[in-house]
């Protein structure tokens, strides 16, 4: 709440840097080079937002706006983990379940942006804005789940014997032969920071830009495949520490850098 405060207090400083430019710009005392849309730039960015392409425009000489998108690489880990029913026990061998299941961890963000920079200082040497904006997209952006197919009976058995997989001291339940754990955070993400250059060229063709803010994704929250929420309490000491340390950050850091072409 405290984000999107600050997001809409940048976004009124917005309009009131625009109406003074108009009104500059009627009385004949600033140049019409940049009025609304007349410049525009195409970008490649990479950064902790992961890699993407954005389009940029200019309203007028204090504004700049953008929009694109942005893929963060998918990172894969594997391993088994055991079968255990809630009494610690693995399955016996006369039922013919595995005593450990393959299970893999991803970790992935795909997000759309539109980011707003106001850039205070009309003429600058090193431009510098203040940038808001929002990212929108990915929510899970940890998964945990069985890749280990399982045939009908061998779904029937897991569910009459209450199996699961055993993480730690925690008991991660299965449904219709499915295991998953996730790291959810809000899909719709403010940002609010900082940009050095601009989206849109002054005087080059080609230039660089450099963005420094957080995004706003709220307390991360860890469910299981039933959305039950789960606490450290779950999982004992080493996976307690894990989970508090994993739900403890309610911003993402960004750093992400711009080659941006103007075209117009």
């Amino acid at each position: 709440m405290k984000g999107l405060n600050l997001l809409c207090a940048l976004l009124l400083s917005c309009s009131t840097a625009m109406a003074g430019n108009v009104s500059e710009q009627a009385s004949g005392s600033a140049t019409n080079d940049n009025m609304l849309f007349n410049h525009w730039s195409v970008g490649l960015d990479v950064g902790t937002p992961g890699i993407g392409a954005s389009v940029a425009t200019t309203c007028t000489d204090y504004l700049q706006i953008r929009a694109g998108f942005a893929i963060f690489p998918k990172i894969t880990y594997t391993r088994n983990l055991t079968l255990k029913d809630n009494q610690g026990n693995t399955p016996p061998p006369a039922l013919g379940l595995p005593q450990e299941v393959e299970v893999q961890g991803k970790a992935k963000m795909a997000h759309g942006m539109v980011l707003f920079s106001v850039y205070p200082f009309r003429s600058s040497k090193v431009p510098v804005a203040f940038t808001a904006g929002a990212y929108f997209g990915t929510s899970d952006v940890i998964t945990l789940k069985n890749t280990q197919p399982f045939t009908p009976d061998q779904i029937s058995k897991i569910e009459q014997g209450n199996f699961g997989l055993g993480l730690n001291n925690y008991h991660l339940p299965f449904k219709n032969g499915q295991s998953t754990m996730r790291l959810n955070v809000n899909g719709f993400k403010p940002f609010l920071g900082f940009s050095f250059g601009r989206a849109v060229p002054a005087q080059k063709r080609v230039s660089c830009m450099l963005d420094l803010g957080i995004l706003l994704w709220n307390t991360p929250k860890v469910y299981d495949i039933n959305d039950r929420k789960l606490t450290e309490d779950d999982f004992g000491d080493d996976g307690g520490k894990v989970i508090r340390i994993a739900t403890k950050f309610k911003v993402y850091p960004m750093l992400n850098f711009r080659i941006c072409g103007r075209f117009l």
